[in-house]
């Protein structure tokens, strides 16, 4: 069930691409949104299910939320090669 939600969005697919590949960065929605050319919308929707998941941790900076991986995530490594390749 884990797979078919990560997998299950265009949307989410392009978000794991671009996060998994910086590991050690945090993204903002605003940031998302420039760098995949997606509405920040779809974006808010999408990273709160990957939040949800486990694979993203999102922090509190200012008004927003900035999303990496979650490193606790016990599947982040295998993903992160999956997705990379």
């Amino acid at each position: 069930p884990v797979l078919a939600e990560l997998f299950s969005s265009k949307v989410r697919a392009a978000v794991l691409g671009h996060v998994l590949a910086r590991p050690r960065q945090a993204f903002g929605l605003t940031e998302l949104s420039r760098a995949l050319g997606l509405p920040v919308s779809s974006l808010q929707h999408e990273c709160y299910k990957l939040e949800r998941i486990g694979v993203l941790a999102a922090a509190r900076v200012g008004g927003g939320r900035r999303y990496r991986p979650n490193p606790t995530f016990p599947l982040l490594a295998a993903l992160s090669t999956l997705v990379l390749r």
